[in-house]
């Protein structure tokens, strides 16, 4: 039987000389920016931009020999091909400019279940490449905050926390997330990464990676321990750890989704229904939760523990995390609920779309499920999305779906389901979707409209809606996700849906999963070799703001970019674009309401009914455009706000 192996213990970044101390740069709060211009040679420039767009893509071929990727010449097609060297080359060549990483292993030796560790830049993989002796055990890759910092500050020197050429880094502010990434769907490998954006860049840094073979991340503390430290030391404030419910449950301590007392918001212990926790409506009106009565029942648990080891929780309260070592970090408010997990793929695809059209355990619908499917899909297929969604309009699939999808059908779709719904839906199940629809326009819109209403009248509409979805589907229904997103209210005064969602996260771990070969067999280790190389890809642009794009009406295309608003929510449609002056036309639209439920503001939304356009020349400066629009069945005119479409 295999012996257990002895703990490893990672390297504590915040100790790893880098290689900006290391030439003398400042150890203040104010640093310089590097200076990382190392686009200065027209040859190197071409070279870099072309081989990061297309190991971007994953569009580099893919070699049968001991190159894991060849580079031909279309990759840079204005540069000699033996200019372009091999993989190594580059990647040497690549690594120059970015944060230096540092890399610390535990391989274990098949023959005497002993263990080799070791510390360097890169991990020594054709030292351990023979599979028969050697097994990677864990491998753990770290960059330092400090340098990630100056990197970011020396390519966006229009950041909050750069002044005058240097970066203050008691200024500096972000979000950071965690996440498992899969390997191979044969591979038992585990690899957890740590995901961090800085506050108005939506780009993702990657600056800790953790790779294990048949062993997930139980010690918190090995984990989180580096990158707090440095926070600390660095004076660097972090705005929220978002992450999905288990992950999160984990960096909490907390219990988790499945578990009593999981609610993080309020105290509810749930209820034991059909085997499972549900929050039926008496589950409500709980006490909420604070991050003073969290440090009491922290303290409580300790004391408990000191007389009986084995207790396990206080309130849902597992243990002491160390996102408590934060200055200042509130564990209710900066480590919220997910967005993305609770209400594209929560609410809408498990809770309401499932149980509308009946989808049972094998994932066929009925009948009646097949025609609301068929009605709606014939909604959404109708509507022409600007570009900034990468998906396209397609039939509505439950099960292959994706959470941007979801999202988008709900933001654009739903006030024209709402309007089209037929009898055999039954008032409630239409006025479940349109309150629905009501209150996620309200939530995920400008804060003005939110405000006029006012959080009590919030609250009463979140219960009038758990209630008639409870009347509707059971309280077997009421999941976790349900229960969290009535809380909606209280998380919005935490800040924007889209500073505390894994969006952007998510579509940098797809980046990431690009960083192997399909073929490979150690596919962990390429990512973890790779990954950091993603951070280049972003070094083209020197701005963290992203823009709109505007064009007239495409012909014969699926997109629409020509419909666009402004601070006041008028709609124009765009004729001419002339640099940073667009020509467009006003359009003419009247107020549109739901008929399911007339009592609601839906004029607070935004949304509008298109009458026709008034062929009127005016000229809008592109700083004028405040979001997009999107024109859907019935002439209905959805507003798209800028947080919504770059999320």
């Amino acid at each position: 039987m295999d012996h257990q192996p002895e703990p490893v213990v990672p390297v504590d970044a915040a100790n790893v000389e880098s290689s900006s101390d290391s030439q003398g740069q400042d150890t203040d709060v104010r640093a310089e920016a590097p200076c990382l211009d190392f686009y200065a040679d027209p040859k190197l420039n071409d070279f870099v931009k072309k081989y990061l767009r297309r190991f971007a893509k994953g569009r580099m071929t893919r070699g049968q020999g001991k190159e894991m990727w060849t580079f031909g010449q279309e990759v840079a097609t204005d540069i000699d091909p033996q200019e372009l060297g091999s993989y190594d080359t580059m990647e040497r060549r690549v690594r120059e400019v970015m944060p230096p990483p540092s890399v610390t292993w535990s391989v274990r030796v098949r023959e005497d279940n002993s263990f080799i560790k070791g510390k360097g830049p890169v991990f020594p993989e054709k030292r351990f490449q023979d599979r028969k002796k050697f097994q990677v055990w864990i491998v753990w890759t770290r960059v330092a905050l400090k340098d990630l910092i100056k990197y970011h500050g020396g390519k966006h020197p229009n950041c909050e926390f750069v002044e005058d050429g240097k970066i203050v880094f008691n200024k500096v502010r972000l979000t950071m997330t965690f996440d498992g990434i899969p390997c191979a769907n044969s591979s038992s490998d585990t690899l957890t990464v740590m995901g961090l954006r800085f506050k108005g860049c939506k780009y993702v840094y990657i600056p800790q990676a953790r790779l294990a073979a048949n062993k997930a991340v139980k010690n918190l503390h090995d984990f989180l321990d580096p990158f707090v430290e440095q926070c600390n030391a660095l004076q660097v404030t972090v705005d929220f750890v978002v992450a999905d419910a288990p992950m999160r449950a984990f960096l909490k301590c907390l219990k988790g989704h499945s578990g009593w007392y999981s609610c993080e918001v309020c105290e509810a212990r749930g209820k034991c229904i059909n085997k499972k926790v549900r929050y039926p409506r008496t589950e409500m009106h709980q006490p909420k939760r604070t991050h003073a009565r969290w440090l009491m029942f922290l303290e409580d648990l300790e004391d408990q523990r000191e007389t009986a080891p084995n207790t396990s929780d206080v309130r849902g309260i597992t243990g002491r995390s160390p996102l408590l070592r934060l200055p200042g970090f509130n564990m209710i408010h900066q480590a919220p609920s997910d967005p993305m997990h609770r209400d594209w793929l929560g609410v809408v695809r498990n809770n309401l779309w499932r149980n509308t059209v009946g989808v049972a355990k094998s994932g066929l619908m009925n009948a009646r499920g097949r025609r609301i499917s068929d009605a709606v899909s014939k909604i959404y297929l109708a509507c022409r999305l600007p570009q900034e969604f990468t998906h396209r309009s397609r039939d509505i699939d439950h099960t292959n779906f994706k959470a941007q999808e979801w999202k988008t059908m709900v933001l654009t779709c739903f006030p024209s389901i709402c309007d089209n719904v037929e009898e055999e839906w039954g008032h409630q199940l239409a006025h479940v979707w349109c309150l629905f629809a009501f209150l996620v326009l309200i939530h995920y819109g400008p804060p003005e409209p939110r405000a006029s209403i006012g959080k009590d009248t919030l609250e009463q509409l979140h219960e009038l809606l758990y209630d008639e979805f409870e009347d509707e589907f059971g309280p077997s229904a009421c999941s976790f996700n349900w229960h969290a997103f009535s809380h909606l209210p209280d998380v919005r005064d935490f800040g924007s849906p889209m500073d505390m969602s894994t969006e952007m996260f998510e579509s940098a771990y797809g980046l990431v999963q690009l960083s192997y070969a399909p073929s490979a067999r150690n596919r962990g280790l390429q990512i973890v070799r790779n990954m950091l190389l993603r951070t280049v890809n972003h070094s083209e642009g020197s701005h963290c703001q992203s823009n709109f794009i505007v064009e007239p009406t495409p012909a014969g295309l699926r997109h629409d970019d020509s419909i666009v608003i402004d601070a006041k929510l008028n709609f124009y449609k765009v004729q001419k674009v002339l640099g940073n002056q667009v020509v467009v036309f006003p359009m003419e639209t009247e107020e549109w309401s739901c008929d399911h439920d007339p009592t609601l503001k839906w004029s607070l939304t935004g949304i509008r009914r298109y009458k026709g356009l008034i062929e009127r020349e005016k000229l809008l400066h592109v700083s004028d455009i405040q979001g997009k629009g999107v024109l859907c069945d019935k002439q209905v005119l959805v507003p798209l706000y800028r947080d919504i479409i770059f999320s």
